[in-house]
């Protein structure tokens, strides 16, 4: 024979590494399918494990102003609105303005009204698990309002409540909302109105930082 024991046993000894190393590679492939073996820090601070639940979509009633409150357990974390009337004189002339349309910290909801008595609109707020940590920011009224969000989180939307509007005696309006945005090198939303003597408040949606 070519082999003998000792050479039998010799190759024998030679494959049990190799079948080893196969079997402990396949087990760490598993692990890291299933998770097992990875320490809990770790876990807990894989991106993939931070999955931020779909917000909730709530409509307001449907009047001169509207608020869509978000249920218990939720927090406003956006919103807009669908203006379904809107007045204008014949020959064009635009009569009516949209003039809040942001979050309102005290009812939870996101509000919208506009500024003719005789139209109507609806406000739609995404509201978000409170669990994810969505807060507000309230600028100072002015013709330009800045709502800063606080240490530890980040702008993440915002809208505006204007208190003031300016129009002609016949009702056309002479005014407009010339900024509502996020401000561009702050943690912050603004707002500015047309008029210098009419004012508006900015009002942030502050998400976590982290």
């Amino acid at each position: 024979m070519a082999f003998n024991s000792e050479g039998v046993l010799g190759r024998r000894t030679r494959r049990r590494p190799l079948a080893s190393a196969l079997l402990a590679a396949a087990l760490g492939i598993g692990a890291l399918l299933t998770g097992a073996g990875i320490p809990p820090a770790a876990a807990a601070a894989s991106p993939l494990r931070a999955v931020a639940a779909a917000p909730t979509v709530v409509t307001g009633p449907e009047g001169r102003q509207s608020d869509a409150v978000c249920p218990a357990g939720t927090t406003v974390a956006g919103g807009g609105y669908n203006a379904t009337r809107f007045a204008q004189a014949n020959g064009g002339n635009i009569y009516d303005y949209v003039t809040a349309n942001g979050p309102v910290a005290a009812s939870n909801a996101w509000r919208a009204r506009m500024l003719d008595t005789d139209t109507t609109v609806t406000a739609i707020a995404l509201c978000a698990p409170d669990s994810q940590g969505y807060r507000m920011a309230t600028g100072s009224p002015g013709n330009e309002s800045i709502a800063t969000c606080p240490y530890g989180t980040a702008v993440a939307g915002g809208g505006y409540g204007i208190q003031s509007f300016a129009r002609a005696n016949s009702g056309e309006i002479y005014d407009s909302l010339t900024a509502n945005t996020p401000v561009p090198g702050a943690n912050a939303w603004g707002a500015r109105m047309l008029n210098p003597r009419s004012q508006v408040t900015a009002i942030a949606i502050c998400a976590p930082a982290i």
